[in-house]
């Protein structure tokens, strides 16, 4: 198993250091390029069916058909995705520093998709514990005023808690909770939640947000109950 996987980190390393986004006309014959329909697919293929190879084969395919600029920052923007993926799951500061590159290569088309790249920059930031880094694109994504925020919000909650800025932390909860109740219903931000209510000695409402969480989310997949379980012990150690 490690074999294999160690072999399609060394495949997709080699596709995408020979990428090139923009095509020539010819090879552009025939193609489609439904943005849409790529972002649908790509995404599915990766996070719903955890497929990296079937994932790398999909953007190898759709690289020729890429026309402008906005098609070019999405297709690099995705094969960053790819790479964050992989590190998250091989921990090999190899690819982290490929996955940056790719982030930054994509944010140069300067395109509508910034918002979306930059959030990904963070969250790959945050997976290596560089919180300054993470909060700078944090700050710059905000600066963009997407229609919805809550992403990059949800992100800068996390970075605040697991670099320890309480006061921050406190603050964007109650940003949080204003626009959306809810929000908190995503495990990794109950965690960041539960740990920044407990701080401030605020047990009872953190309590209160899991029993909410198990009573509206009841098939949760062993990781997330795994990651739930230990917030509920954080919970129940509060000002010990």
């Amino acid at each position: 198993m490690i074999k294999s996987f160690i072999k399609t980190i060394f495949i997709i390393f080699i596709c995408l250091a020979h990428q090139h986004i923009v095509a020539s006309e010819s090879s552009k014959k025939d193609c489609e390029f439904d943005a849409n329909k790529v972002h649908k697919e790509f995404y599915t293929t990766l996070y719903k069916n955890r497929d990296i190879t079937k994932a790398n084969s999909y953007l190898k395919q759709k690289r020729p058909c890429v026309s402008n600029k906005y098609q070019a920052a999405l297709i690099t923007d995705m094969s960053a995705e790819l790479l964050r993926y992989m590190y998250e799951r091989s921990n090999k500061h190899e690819i982290s520093i490929k996955s940056e590159k790719l982030y930054l290569k994509a944010l140069k088309f300067n395109t509508k998709h910034n918002e979306v790249i930059l959030y990904h920059l963070a969250v790959l930031y945050h997976s290596q514990k560089n919180y300054s880094k993470a909060a700078k694109t944090i700050s710059r994504g905000l600066k963009l005023k997407a229609k919805n925020p809550m992403p990059m919000l949800s992100i800068a909650l996390m970075v605040a808690v697991d670099a320890g800025n309480w006061d921050q932390a406190k603050e964007l909860v109650d940003i949080l909770i204003n626009k959306d109740r809810f929000y908190y219903m995503k495990i990794p931000l109950l965690s960041s939640t539960v740990k920044t209510l407990c701080y401030y000695g605020q047990q009872d409402t953190a309590l209160m947000f899991i029993k909410d969480v198990e009573n509206k989310r009841p098939n949760l997949n062993s990781n997330l109950r795994k990651m739930l379980s230990n917030t509920q012990k954080i919970a129940n150690s509060c000002g010990r």
